[in-house]
């Protein structure tokens, strides 16, 4: 899944790669099982590579790595292209897309080699296939983490786990190190700090400078880690009380502050929901935990370094992406053949875009939109932008479900028993799209609040528009 602005996507490969597509932040979905195209494997990545663009890459076991683009917000892709130029059997379970911007490199496994390919301008164009290892033996379980310039790149081959990173975007690359005989089952990097778990022995191995040096980690209260995710120092790892005790285990998730260098004392206990597995995330300095196929539990989440933690309700079976306005969960359902079943997307927590506004001052739309995801006790902020300068407007938000009104050329959401707010526009007066405004909202700590949502949208006096006034898109917010 990915978020771009308001624009979400979501994306299913085996054997076919499919595509759906909302322009409004989840709320409707107008593209759906869109073919991009086909090959042979369920194993594929995806970027945003830019404002609209999109890069999609997947792993055929046929004829090795092919490759999409999109430049128009994924309405149509280029046709199925090849991203190697020396074919070699491909080793299946193995291709990743690491960008950063319109700099993105794609790393795929041969049969006994590690290959990759870099693009500087979101896979317009690309730079020669280059071989970076090689080795005798099998290979499988390849991981790639990108944080700016910084690249790193873990794998398992003949020889055990191995790690290999550019500091230039893929420009140049380090040989490739043998960090230990074991094969790795997790892994987990943000250029400085990392983290791996031996498949073999449960082990866990810790790297606080970059992977020079190793040192064995106990997690206390987890004997069996599982999956691991690290922002900045905040790291974060979920793991179990018992191995492989499928829906009768206890989950144990533990958060390090210090980039994974000291752990808490005792980790978050959790009794096991039938569950299929786990997922952790670690985006803008929240903790997100995601429970597959949970009956009782969908995402549990810490905004304090795993200092306490709440429940984000809602059934997450099919996937689950945190973005910075709103966070959409996927679910499944059951079908009958041939489709044997459904995806289904929702807004767990944040807002969806209503309509769209009405032209003012030099032909600008005022854009209305929420800033940081309104957890209990948190504060989330409405940002107008885009409106006339130094202006009088109103914001209005009410409490009821969305019900559109028109007025004049526009339609109005918030209609039912709103609250009014008057306010002025920044900016300099009178100038196109200078104009601006923000209301931050404390969200109260309140158990009736889980599932609520409230509507707002902003109205602006603007001569330029034939109305008088200009209004924003509406927002539909909910709360958990």
């Amino acid at each position: 899944m990915l978020h771009d602005a308001d624009d979400v996507h979501v994306f299913s490969g085996d054997w076919t790669m499919l595509h759906a597509r909302s322009r409004d932040g989840g709320r409707t979905w107008p593209v759906r099982e869109a073919v991009i195209g086909t090959f042979a494997s369920n194993q594929y990545g995806v970027a945003l590579v830019g404002p609209g663009t999109l890069l999609a890459a997947a792993h055929d076991q046929y004829i090795g790595p092919v490759y999409w683009r999109s430049a128009d917000h994924g309405t149509t892709w280029s046709a199925t292209a090849p991203l190697f130029t020396v074919v070699s059997p491909p080793a299946m379970g193995s291709i990743k897309v690491l960008a950063d911007g319109a700099s993105a490199v794609v790393m795929w496994l041969g049969s006994s080699e590690l290959r990759c390919r870099r693009t500087l301008d979101g896979g317009v164009t690309w730079q020669p296939e280059t071989t970076l290892a090689t080795w005798s033996g099998s290979s499988n379980s390849l991981f790639g983490f990108r944080t700016g310039s910084v690249i790193d790149v873990f794998w398992n081959s003949g020889n055990g786990t191995m790690l290999q990173r550019s500091t230039n975007g893929g420009s140049t690359w380090s040989n490739a190190v043998n960090v230990t005989p074991l094969w790795l089952s997790h892994a987990t990097s943000n250029g400085t700090a990392m983290l791996m778990r031996m498949s073999t022995n449960h082990t866990l191995l810790h790297s606080a400078n970059g992977g020079l040096h190793w040192t064995i980690k106990t997690i206390p209260g987890m004997p069996y880690p599982g999956e691991m995710a690290v922002e900045g120092t905040l790291m974060a790892v979920v793991g179990t009380t018992n191995p492989g005790v499928f829906g009768a285990n206890t989950y144990a998730i533990s958060v390090s502050n210090t980039g994974g260098q000291t752990w808490p004392a005792s980790p978050l206990l959790m009794p096991s929901p039938v569950t299929w597995g786990t997922q952790v995330i670690v985006k803008n300095g929240v903790v997100y935990v995601r429970f597959y196929a949970s009956d009782t539990l969908g995402v549990v989440t810490s905004r304090d370094g795993g200092n306490t933690w709440q429940l984000i309700g809602g059934p997450v079976s099919g996937g689950f992406w945190p973005g910075p306005r709103r966070i959409v969960h996927l679910a499944t359902t059951p079908a009958p053949a041939p489709t044997y079943g459904h995806l289904h997307a929702y807004v767990g927590l944040g807002s969806t875009t209503l309509g769209i506004g009405t032209p003012g001052a030099g032909g600008m739309v005022p854009r209305l939109e929420g800033n940081g995801l309104p957890f209990q006790g948190a504060v989330t902020t409405l940002q107008l932008s885009d409106a006339v300068g130094g202006s009088l407007g109103a914001l209005g938000i009410s409490f009821a479900a969305p019900m559109p009104v028109p007025l004049g050329s526009a339609v109005l959401w918030p209609t039912v028993a709103p609250i009014v707010l008057p306010f002025a526009t920044g900016g300099t007066a009178g100038a196109a799209g200078s104009g601006n405004h923000s209301l931050a909202i404390a969200i109260p700590v309140d158990a009736a609040l889980v599932g609520a949502s409230f509507t707002s949208q902003a109205l602006v006096l603007d001569t330029a528009n034939i109305d008088g006034f200009a209004v924003s898109n509406g927002l539909e917010t909910w709360l958990r």
